[in-house]
């Protein structure tokens, strides 16, 4: 008897699966060290027809692990189980599926020096469980009696795989299984079949999609049925001896030798069974287009499927002993249980782990948008499990104002992950600009400069293809500078267009020179109750701070960057000096308050409350239990309404002002002006600042305080003497 070998599997990854398993890593097991529990493909032999000799050349045996559709399994236990799904649609014709366990190591060291085979011999008890039925719980089963095992470790920065694969087979003493004397070689299976059997077993498969191997019987009409391998035994009592089939679906291309999986089915069959001889159809034939029953004239059809008989000699003294019963298996050291070999070997012929790298083959536009979020969420699976980045990261944001301020809080947004950010700004690139600007460079600066808007929306395409970055340029109608009347229908355009890009989006980020150019954005954000962000400098000093919103959980209300005022914002860019133009402070201060800036919003965003958050209590109130949570905190820790810094002595403090019920920018009185007058009552603010104080009343208070400092003027004679 010649003995029967086997082709081992060489397994095919697809870049779907790295792409997956990433995804998983980051979003779900992190640090965990818990397995996936996954499912990889194989189909029946596949050959391709050589065009000069007219001969079939077979491929590899290969086994096709994919990432498409990868999903919770709902495993009993605490690890998490995953299954590498392909839909049925999907599917080749015929795909017998192997499910297998994914362990994903942490560290490349960890991975390197791992004790390979304690997974190794998991997976092999799990397919002896499964044969003997030991176990229920268990990944193989009877009638797929195989497993495959994966330990990985990803490389995430550089999307560099180390992976290695096992195919676990239940190991026989030598010479194991053997041809028959009868049949030393295998045979086409269409010299003992009939075309009508080899057309039934077709169909008969191709309702069976999932099937790995089975017992076969004809009747008369040679209509088929397929046995499950947990049904052999009431096959054995149904089927003559010299009539009994077992059918294996082969991934094997090679004549004499079939594919690896038939060495756990035929022992499966012999534990279970008590089977030393088998004859097997190894089924090596795809449901192609045509070859169906009459697509073809009768005796034409050509089928690669082949046919032998298997047969185990004495079994020897010192195999395992199962159920009293010696068997053909080799016994591990010590153990009751089987040995097994099945570790692939890598394109050099040797026992060791693959390696891939997809950086090289996946678009840089692809990598540049995985890899930005790449520091976040890295930064959950430590020290804040619970952030809440999905909503961050899908915030719209407005940056009214692209200087010094604005690029700092563009940079700092997008390492958020914030892709949608909107400039708003009227100026030109100067050449002072790009030493303190970092959006800005020198081209940028030439042929009159650019409009910074377009400039700093251009600079974010090139630092992240896949940031949604627009410039509108735009002059923000202030308080107190008049609009002459050839300018009137232009200054409404703007006014429309800004009230637009408010309502379009999450928050605003008030980041302009002057303090009257901050008034119009106030206004529509608290309109449109958005949450409104504003960040101020001074030559050593700055200040952060969030507008409140109407909102029944503040109250009461924050105030807004206008509501410390007792008068109307007005014309403050008129006569300045050259350095009262300019922005003139700390070269440092603007970075200090654009992340300030961009930090407070996320804190904001953190909390269940969003906009509305009220701020954290200077004193605990009365009644309050020990250790219960303080209003206005997240995992962040407190989210403060403004933040006042001072470089002068290093100092930062926080503090909160309610609303001021005479604002000029948020109180009811201005919102209701506004609502009634519409765009009109902007341009009279715009023609003259004072319309704000008759409006708010701030005039009636201003009189009524000055009749109040009349009647404590003390007459000469009244005037105390001190002796």
């Amino acid at each position: 008897m010649s003995r029967a070998q086997f082709t081992p599997f060489v397994s095919q990854v697809s870049p779907s699966f790295w792409n997956t398993l990433s995804a998983l890593k980051l979003n779900e097991l992190q640090l965990s060290d818990d397995v996936i529990h996954a499912h990889a493909e194989y189909s029946p032999s596949k050959t391709t027809r050589d065009r000069v000799t007219g001969s079939e050349l077979g491929s590899r045996c290969r086994i096709w692990l994919q990432g498409d559709g990868m999903r919770a399994d709902g495993a009993a236990s605490d690890a998490l189980a995953y299954t590498v799904y392909v839909p049925l649609y999907l599917r080749r014709p015929h795909t017998p599926s192997m499910p297998g366990l994914v362990k994903n190591f942490n560290t490349l060291q960890e991975f390197k020096a791992a004790d390979k085979q304690r997974y190794f011999y998991q997976v092999v008890d799990d397919i002896w469980a499964a044969i003997t039925g030991t176990s229920q719980d268990t990944l193989a089963s009877v009638n797929n009696p195989n497993c495959f095992l994966l330990l990985t470790y990803t490389d995430l920065k550089s999307y560099k795989y180390y992976y290695w694969f096992a195919f676990p087979a239940l190991l026989t003493h030598a010479p194991g299984w053997s041809l028959s004397h009868a049949t030393p070689e295998w045979g086409l299976a269409q010299d003992t079949l009939s075309e009508a059997q080899m057309i039934a077993l077709m169909v008969a498969l191709q309702d069976a999609a999932s099937t790995v191997a089975c017992f076969v019987s004809f009747n008369a009409a040679n209509e088929v049925r397929l046995w499950v391998l947990r049904d052999g035994a009431a096959y054995l009592d149904h089927v003559a001896p010299d009539e009994r089939l077992l059918l294996f679906v082969d991934p094997s291309p090679h004549e004499q030798y079939p594919g690896w999986p038939l060495r756990n089915v035929l022992t499966c069959v012999h534990v279970r069974l008590g089977l030393t001889a088998v004859r097997v159809l190894c089924w090596r034939d795809l449901f192609e287009a045509g070859r169906v029953a009459g697509a073809q004239e009768p005796g034409t059809l050509v089928w690669n499927s082949t046919l032998g008989t298997l047969e185990l000699g004495d079994a020897p003294t010192d195999a395992l002993v199962w159920r009293g019963r010696n068997t053909f298996l080799n016994a591990r050291v010590n153990e009751a249980l089987p040995d097994a070999v099945g570790w692939e070997r890598n394109t050099q012929g040797k026992l060791a782990p693959k390696l891939v790298s997809l950086s090289a083959m996946l678009d840089p536009h692809y990598l540049a948008d995985r890899a930005v979020d790449l520091n976040l969420k890295l930064m959950r699976w430590r020290a804040m499990p619970n952030l809440a980045l999905e909503m961050i990261q899908n915030v719209d944001a407005l940056l009214i104002g692209a200087g010094t301020l604005g690029c700092g809080v563009a940079r700092t947004l997008m390492g958020w992950g914030i892709r949608t950010i909107t400039f708003v700004d009227s100026g030109r690139v100067s050449y002072s600009n790009p030493v303190r600007q970092s959006l800005y460079e020198l081209e940028d600066c030439m042929d009159g400069g650019r409009w910074k808007a377009h400039a700093a929306a251009d600079a974010l395409h090139r630092i992240f293809p896949g940031a949604n970055a627009a410039g509108h340029v735009l002059a923000v109608p202030m308080p107190g500078h008049i609009v002459p009347p050839a300018s009137v229908e232009a200054t409404l355009e703007a006014i429309a267009e800004l009230e637009r890009l408010v309502a379009r989006h999450d928050v605003v980020f008030l980041l302009t020179d002057s303090r009257e150019a901050r008034w119009l954005p106030t206004l529509f954000g608290a309109a449109h109750n958005k949450l409104v962000i504003n960040a101020a400098l001074g030559y050593d000093s700055y200040v952060v701070m969030r507008h409140g919103v109407r909102s029944p959980h503040q109250q009461p209300r924050l105030g807004c960057y206008f509501c410390n005022d007792v008068v109307a914002p007005a014309d403050s860019l008129s006569n300045r000096t050259l350095d009262q133009l300019c922005t003139v402070t700390r070269p440092g201060l603007a970075g200090i308050a654009a992340g300030t800036a961009v930090e407070l919003m996320v804190s904001v965003l953190q909390h269940p409350l969003g906009a509305a958050t009220p701020p954290p209590r200077q004193q605990p109130q009365r009644g309050t239990a020990p250790g219960a949570p303080e209003p206005g905190t997240t995992e962040f820790g407190t989210v403060p309404q403004q933040v006042r810094g001072y470089l002068s002595d290093f100092t930062t403090l926080t503090m909160f002002n309610y609303a001021f019920e005479h604002c000029t920018a948020c109180s009811p009185a201005v919102l209701n002006a506004y609502e009634q007058g519409g765009h009109d009552m902007i341009l009279d603010v715009c023609n003259d600042s004072a319309c704000l104080e008759h409006i708010t009343r701030l005039d009636d208070l201003k009189r009524e305080t000055d009749a109040l400092d009349l009647d404590l003027d003390w007459s000469d004679d009244e005037v105390p003497h001190v002796s």
